[in-house]
């Protein structure tokens, strides 16, 4: 019966209005930004524009976002991603 009656806390922890922002804050649900789907999407947007630049040239920015994709690949791998 516990889970019954509580199940929609975990569902608006996980997948509801306290994933993200204040609620999150005050419910002690906060994770890493980059651990968000989204987060990482637009770091690969960024890499991508960095490289699409056309210069020939390895810029540091670039180097930097594709050592944190690699290791928030392997903490992915390790602990999961946040919904």
């Amino acid at each position: 019966d516990h889970v019954r009656w509580n199940l929609h806390k975990w569902v608006e922890l996980v997948f509801g209005p306290r994933q993200r922002g204040q609620a999150a804050i005050d419910s002690c649900n906060v994770f890493r930004s980059i651990s968000y789907e989204s987060e990482l999407a637009e770091r690969v947007l960024q890499l991508k524009r960095l490289e699409g630049r056309g210069d020939g040239r390895e810029n540091q920015d670039a180097r930097e976002i594709r050592m944190q994709l690699v290791s928030v690949v392997k903490s992915v791998r390790e602990f999961g991603q946040t919904p």
